[in-house]
């Protein structure tokens, strides 16, 4: 099988905000869930700078951190605040602020002026998060190209003859 969930992600991410410079990112990562996997193989594969994730459970949070080898940067969610200040790019990669569910309760005034803010939720496209920060006049992204790209890759992974 093939999993199309990274380079969806990515070729989505710099279709919608072309000439991230990865290198020089932080990025932080809100949830420990399996979009967060893809997110966070898809930023090292990019040499991102620097990786923090949190979650509101503690047990997720640490799983993910075993599956990439203890390199990311792990923070309570109490302690989110202070990372966010500091980050170049920020993913919502939980079901926050999909439509039926909770609110994710962020506030972008800590965020950078030039972050980006990306929330893979698509249903809202605008969910509050991504309102917020484009009225703050941060560069956002949705998680439709992530999905469409995705669909995109496996397309051409289904259309592949067969050996």
């Amino acid at each position: 099988g093939s999993n199309t969930d990274a380079d969806g992600f990515m070729s989505g991410l710099l279709a919608s905000i072309p000439n991230i410079k990865f290198d020089k990112c932080n990025a932080m990562i809100i949830g420990a869930g399996g979009a967060s996997r893809a997110v966070i193989y898809s930023l090292i594969s990019k040499s991102v700078k620097k990786i923090t994730i949190t979650n509101r459970s503690a047990d997720r949070l640490m799983t993910i951190n075993k599956a990439f080898h203890g390199n990311l940067n792990t923070i309570k969610w109490e302690e989110k605040d202070k990372e966010l200040s500091q980050a170049d790019i920020i993913i919502n990669c939980t079901s926050l602020g999909m439509l039926g569910n909770d609110n994710l309760e962020i506030d972008v005034n800590l965020f950078r002026s030039n972050a980006i803010v990306v929330d893979l939720v698509y249903n809202p496209i605008q969910t509050d998060l991504i309102k917020n920060a484009s009225e703050r006049g941060l560069k956002t992204s949705n998680g439709l190209p992530m999905l469409l790209h995705q669909a995109a890759l496996s397309w051409k992974i289904c259309l592949q003859p067969v050996p």
